[in-house]
């Protein structure tokens, strides 16, 4: 998979190149996830040191932040988001097992082109769960300041 950075978001395209979607920003701490074949959309709210996820504005998810691992917990998934040490891979989601289930890097290992590789091992990870770990990815990276927050 690939995401792009596009317009004011980021895009996900499988390896097919259809898009599967996107990560927008709105209002200032806020994004949307938009699930484009399932006709969804996320909201992404900034609240202290978590990010609240909403889906048609009721609460779906929290992403805790653990700062002294700089990951991010999702209690209702028992799955974490954390970042991973050297050029290989940056960021990658985590069962309670400590299973990579995906993990992401920049496209160009050398340097910054707003451009991502992601690697799904696990295929029952849902597409929710991709662009959230994508989202957490820029996020850390202070990619997301480009997008307008």
């Amino acid at each position: 998979m690939i995401a792009k950075k596009e317009n004011k978001g980021f895009v996900l395209y499988n390896e097919q190149n259809a898009r599967i979607g996107k990560i927008v920003p709105r209002a200032k701490k806020t994004f949307d996830i938009i699930l484009e074949k399932e006709h969804k959309i996320y909201q992404i709210v900034r609240k202290g040191r978590y990010f609240e996820v909403k889906e048609n504005y009721r609460h779906k998810y929290t992403l805790r932040e653990n700062l002294f691992w700089g990951s991010f917990h999702i209690s209702e998934l028992d799955k974490t988001i954390k970042g991973s040490w050297g050029f290989k891979w940056a960021t990658q989601m985590v069962d309670s097992r400590n299973k990579t289930l995906l993990r992401i890097r920049n496209k160009n290992k050398w340097f910054a082109n707003n451009s991502y590789q992601l690697e799904v091992l696990d295929k029952s990870t849902r597409r929710l769960e991709i662009l959230l770990t994508l989202f957490i990815h820029l996020y850390t990276s202070r990619i997301v300041g480009i997008m307008g927050n």
